[in-house]
């Protein structure tokens, strides 16, 4: 606990200097409806279009986690009954298989004239709508089907956020010669966890490009496969929160956040954005390094931090200029990213940050130090 409060002492002594009126609780944020703009960079002209988002909640809390080792089982007598429920080899990853693909899919797969084809749908989506060849499922009975099946499930269990669906991946059996759709495609989408109805985005390590190899990772989410209401896969991990140490926290402005953003769009490196979200990222427990292995998850404490989500395309080349695929299929490419920006602080996380322990928790604001 004293190392504790020697973060928090530290991390409010070298605060940006701000007044009361600078900060603000998630309950009464100032959001833009849209954040619309037009950048003249040194090099090119970027436009930005986006819908910032901040979750539903009265307040946003700093926590602390460790790996849940959670598995899906059903409660009692369910809709749903799985035809495999297991933990991967390192025991922390669990897979829930339900149904079978059948074996017109498995005969696929062997023949010659026969190509499995998969391939990404962005947002934004319309849930009312399908968006694999051949199948009538649509993307709000998937989702409704995922809740459900988390509604029927035994004991303590994680919630997901499923309003932020960046994308879908379409998997389709196609004959090579006419491309025409042989059987019903799947969906899969990849769904972060939420804690106290907050999205957990992902661990802050994910937007440093060159981090020390022995950096502590762990990234809850789900993903989520359905071909029908009878066929499906989930497979993910998740995080328990184990203490909260501020039930609530002051957060800087949009504005600020903003003015971080830009600063790297007209920098250079950013050459689209595609979401900028409120949420939650993890960090590590500081000093601590990973063992060999994955025996390190066992013990494994991680902190929990507000911040806001960029999803873009980043390059740190300045100069260099991207094709137009990149930007009609991003998620396959090297260049798109996420960017985190500390919401208490607007400090971007330097995505070229090489430190010792550039993912290690550095303490938080309190309402006190801020009045």
């Amino acid at each position: 606990m004293k190392q504790l409060i020697a973060f928090i002492l530290c991390f409010a002594v070298s605060m940006p200097a701000a007044s009361a009126e600078d900060w603000f609780s998630i309950a009464n944020m100032p959001v833009p409806d849209r954040w619309a703009a037009t950048y003249d960079t040194s090099w090119r002209t970027i436009t930005v279009d986006v819908q910032p988002t901040i979750p539903d909640v009265e307040e946003i809390s700093i926590l602390q986690v460790r790996p849940a080792y959670w598995i899906p089982q059903p409660d009692g007598e369910t809709a749903w009954s799985a035809k495999d429920i297991h933990f991967d080899k390192g025991g922390d990853a669990f897979e829930l298989i339900c149904g079978d693909f059948g074996k017109e899919y498995d005969a696929a797969r062997g023949k010659k004239d026969v190509v499995n084809h998969s391939y990404y749908v962005y947002g934004p989506f319309d849930a009312n709508s399908s968006y694999a060849p051949e199948n009538s499922l649509t993307l709000g009975q998937m989702l409704s089907h995922f809740d459900s099946i988390l509604a029927e499930t035994a004991a303590w269990k994680p919630t997901f956020d499923t309003q932020h669906v960046q994308s879908i991946r379409i998997n389709t059996y196609k004959n090579k010669k006419t491309g025409e759709v042989l059987l019903p495609a799947y969906m899969a989408v990849t769904l972060p966890q939420a804690l106290e109805g907050v999205p957990l985005w992902g661990h802050i390590i994910t937007s440093v490009d060159e981090h020390q190899d022995n950096e502590l990772f762990y990234d809850p989410n789900v993903s989520f496969t359905m071909l029908n209401s009878e066929t499906y896969q989930m497979l993910g991990k998740v995080v328990k929160p184990t203490a909260v140490l501020s039930s609530d926290v002051p957060l800087c402005s949009f504005e600020k956040v903003q003015e971080a953003l830009e600063s790297e769009i007209e920098a250079g490196h950013i050459r689209m954005i595609y979401s900028v979200d409120l949420g939650y990222a993890l960090y590590n427990e500081p000093g601590v390094t990973r063992a060999s292995g994955r025996e390190w998850i066992k013990s494994a404490m991680f902190y929990v931090k507000p911040v806001w989500r960029c999803v873009c395309i980043y390059e740190k080349k300045v100069s260099k200029n991207l094709s137009d695929n990149i930007f009609t299929d991003p998620i396959v490419s090297v260049y798109y990213k996420t960017l985190y920006v500390d919401a208490q602080t607007g400090i971007l996380i330097d995505p070229l940050d090489t430190r010792q322990g550039c993912g290690d928790y550095n303490g938080y604001i309190t309402w006190e130090a801020v009045q």
